[in-house]
């Protein structure tokens, strides 16, 4: 018999060359310090079971698919992707449930083609780069992320640089990081779902970042991050989007809010970082005139007649708070149980 340090091939605890399924409701607990926990050099399935992986390299890798119907999962990276599909051309990612907790030196979650997440409860407690993949499909589920560069990112090693977009459709999606929040060499569309951004607070990185156009058409958008780099949707968006920003730096923990003319509140968020720039849509954002709170202070006001509206040259009001809120619901980096 072949030892396993003499296989070429063998680089994980748990390896296939040919197709391969996980399946039951047991537990499968690895500790993988050569290089991968679990990989297929085909195609990937897992349907159940409590997975815990703790690996130098990634922790579950199908080459050229991996499918995830549920499960609980407890991945560990030192210094790899949490989940990967990586075949040039084909890498795709899909998840249709399941609870999981990822920690990556690199990427959270990395396909070369395609991530679809269908549902699920996502923590991407760190990583480098929360999801990265040429296109990137968020139809439902809870996402959170922590990132020390772009939280979700449309990209593709090489010089081209075809087909990237981020989709939106769904979900509660809920980015911390330092690059940019939502960052696209292409496209990004969003007709549902809860997006919350804490941004950037250094220069250099904004917190929605597109090379193409956004066309935010439905859901809710609250994303605080630099001014510098601060970019506003698309105007062939269907949905009002407003970009505001500050004559400088507001602190951690300033509460904004947004009121209509009859004193409504239609949008409030709670910025656990420092900010200068606020980008924010939802439904009710519609033509006329809004006020806006900086800790409960009157700041100012806007007029919107259009679906993209730029508000600036707004003074710094003293104080803050703690939390993180958003239209009156609790956003936490960690995202509720599944449903």
């Amino acid at each position: 018999m072949k030892k396993y340090s003499d296989d070429k091939e063998s680089d994980s605890a748990v390896f296939s060359k040919e197709d391969l399924t996980i399946d039951g409701t047991g537990s499968l607990k690895i500790n993988a310090n050569f290089e991968n926990g679990i990989s297929s050099k085909a195609n990937l399935t897992i349907n159940n079971g409590n997975i815990t992986v703790n690996s130098v390299e990634d922790a579950i890798k199908g080459s050229n698919s991996l499918l995830i119907n549920g499960g609980n999962f407890s991945l560990n990276s030192e210094k790899g992707d949490g989940l990967k599909s990586n075949k040039e051309g084909k890498g795709t990612i899909t998840i249709n449930a399941g609870k999981f907790d990822i920690t990556s030196a690199s990427q959270g979650i990395k396909a070369y083609k395609l991530i679809t997440l269908n549902n699920g409860t996502i923590n991407i407690k760190s990583s480098n780069e929360g999801i990265e993949a040429e296109q990137i499909v968020i139809n439902d589920g809870n996402l959170a992320i922590e990132a020390v560069d772009d939280g979700i990112n449309a990209s593709l090693s090489g010089e081209e640089q075809a087909n990237l977009k981020i989709t939106i459709n769904g979900g509660n999606i809920v980015v911390d990081a330092e690059g940019d929040g939502i960052d696209s060499n292409g496209d990004v569309e969003m007709n549902g779902g809860k997006v919350f951004i804490y941004g950037p607070t250094k220069g250099g990185n904004g917190s929605i970042d597109f090379d193409g156009i956004f066309n935010l058409n439905g859901g809710e958008l609250i994303s605080f991050g630099t001014a510098d780099m601060a970019q506003n949707v698309s105007e062939t968006s269907k949905q009002n989007t407003v970009s505001l920003t500050f004559d400088s730096m507001q602190s951690a923990g300033t509460k904004f809010t947004v009121k209509d003319s009859s004193g409504k509140v239609v949008l409030e968020g709670i910025s656990k970082k420092s900010f200068q720039n606020v980008i924010f849509s939802t439904l009710s954002l519609k033509n006329g005139t809004y006020t806006y709170e900086i800790n409960g202070s009157k700041a100012g006001e806007f007029a919107i007649t259009g679906t993209t509206t730029e508000v600036g040259n707004v003074n710094r009001m003293p104080g803050g708070h703690r939390g993180g809120q958003f239209g009156g619901r609790n956003w936490e980096i960690r995202p509720p149980e599944p449903r």
